[in-house]
């Protein structure tokens, strides 16, 4: 198909834009954004989301100062920065107006983070399975058969949190949580544990206290009525 004059003209422009966007800025910032350009380009469908994206972030950014919001020279891992941005009180403000629970979810999704990086933060299904010297098909299968705890964030695939390795009694606490989601299992491993005197499931197990551990699972899953 031989493109139009008013094609032709509208590709100059956009051509001519983006050039002068991107002078003087960071080489990395300029991949990011192209790599998602490139995204949209290839699936097309996700362009009113990503339009939707870049108005929020205009006018956020308009109105937050650096001296407001800056993020210090130690180094966030991408989602980690998202969640800081998403924290911010203007942020939140403006998201509200279009969706009261925008925070909430906000929130939620830092608790995730918390949770994914605590106790010397996850590993890919690769790294585990090199830790635990099986395949990674054996690690998706202990997964997906509740002897293994893993979770999915989006692209960053399945997770699973290093302190598993080699962890005695794990398999028979998960045994007893079976019917929560792997997002629920983290929290209950990491939470302090009134049945474990204020200790949290995962010290317990590192104690050696299996039995006690295992117990404090089953009465979770009756007091929650799983």
């Amino acid at each position: 198909m031989v493109a139009t004059d008013d094609e032709h003209r509208a590709s100059a422009t956009v051509t001519k834009a983006l050039n002068q966007a991107v002078d003087g800025l960071p080489a990395d910032l300029v991949m990011s954004a192209t790599s998602l350009l490139r995204e949209v380009a290839e699936h097309r469908d996700k362009a009113a989301f990503v339009q939707g994206i870049f108005a929020v972030l205009d006018e956020v950014l308009e109105e937050v100062g650096t001296d407001e919001y800056r993020q210090g020279q130690e180094w966030r891992s991408p989602y980690s920065t998202l969640l800081e941005f998403l924290e911010h009180p203007r942020v939140q403000a403006r998201l509200r107006q279009d969706d009261p629970l925008a925070p909430a979810r906000a929130r939620g999704m830092r608790a995730q983070e918390r949770l994914i990086n605590a106790e010397g933060g996850s590993m890919t299904a690769a790294r585990i399975a090199d830790s635990l010297q099986i395949s990674r098909q054996a690690v998706d299968k202990r997964r997906k058969t509740g002897k293994l705890i893993g979770v999915t964030l989006g692209r960053r695939g399945n997770l699973y949190p290093s302190w598993q390795i080699g962890l005695e009694g794990l398999e028979p606490v998960l045994h007893e949580l079976r019917g929560y989601s792997p997002w629920a299992k983290l929290a209950f491993m990491l939470s302090p544990n009134n049945w474990l005197d204020g200790k949290t499931p995962l010290a317990a197990l590192r104690q050696g206290r299996i039995g006690s551990t295992v117990n404090a699972a089953r009465l979770y899953g009756e007091h929650a009525g799983v």
